[in-house]
């Protein structure tokens, strides 16, 4: 990998970005420009499974976030089609950078449209990382008046029998109970009524991380979600293991409260 010259990758990032109209030749330049930055030392972690990851040149962050920021920047007046033209184009190289600069690309694009498009990428690849930044990244353009629209979407998300867009429900989740205002808290349990203790695996983990976050930034609102879903479903014990494994995140009188329904379910 060549020491980087910083006048250097402007030209370079510039003249690639010059090439937006031009889907094609954008990817050819830019997989060429990857290949010249690439750390040859890099292999994949052996604890990481194949179907988990991708392929990967290893660029240094200063490549890729040059390169993000130009393409940004040239994609800037184009209409969303255009723009959605060249995300298809990045995707389909089937390597990391070029994936995750065309997730950057709709950083800043009206919620509908992107969200359309980060669905049908979440749905289209088995990658953790790229799961990661579609909700990160790919969905940081909601705003206050689509958020309605965004639970809307997580709701089906969540709710869908395929592990990446529930992945890209729950990103967007994590980052919601953390940030939002408190007011905001109630439609954030609406999502999860009824699906919290339905899903599996990672996705289990996932939900019992948001709770525990809900648990900490409003005790009493959780507690009675948790209390309302053990009421709806007392027969089925991943409701029961749901709750017992979240009694330590509360104090008392919730505590109490929660463990007194879990001994009469």
């Amino acid at each position: 990998m060549p020491g980087l010259d910083p006048e250097r990758l402007q030209r370079e990032t510039a003249a690639l970005a010059a090439q937006v109209d031009r889907p094609q030749q954008l990817l050819a330049g830019l997989m060429e420009l990857l290949a010249f930055y690439a750390d040859r030392t890099r292999r994949p972690a052996a604890s990481v499974r194949a179907a988990d990851t991708l392929p990967a040149f290893g660029a240094p962050r200063p490549v890729v976030r040059q390169l993000s920021q130009a393409l940004v920047a040239a994609l800037k007046s184009h209409t969303f089609d255009e723009r959605a033209a060249v995300v298809d184009c990045l995707w389909a190289a089937e390597f990391l950078e070029p994936r995750l600069l065309a997730i950057d690309l709709l950083a800043d694009a009206p919620w509908a449209q992107a969200a359309a498009v980060c669905e049908r990428l979440a749905a289209a690849t088995q990658t953790r990382t790229l799961h990661r930044a579609l909700a990160e990244r790919g969905l940081a353009g909601w705003r206050a008046e689509t958020y309605p629209s965004m639970l809307e979407s997580v709701r089906r998300w969540l709710t869908a029998d395929d592990l990446g867009l529930q992945r890209l429900a729950l990103g967007l989740l994590q980052q919601q109970v953390a940030e939002v205002d408190q007011r905001a808290l109630p439609s954030l349990f609406g999502v999860l009524t009824g699906v919290a203790a339905q899903l599996g695996g990672e996705s289990s983990r996932a939900v019992r991380q948001v709770l525990r976050v809900l648990a900490e930034r409003n005790q009493a609102e959780t507690a009675r979600f948790l209390l309302d879903e053990l009421r709806r479903n007392n027969r089925r014990p991943a409701y029961q293991a749901l709750v017992h494994d979240l009694l330590p995140v509360f104090v008392d009188p919730f505590r109490q409260e929660l463990a007194l329904a879990l001994s009469v379910t």
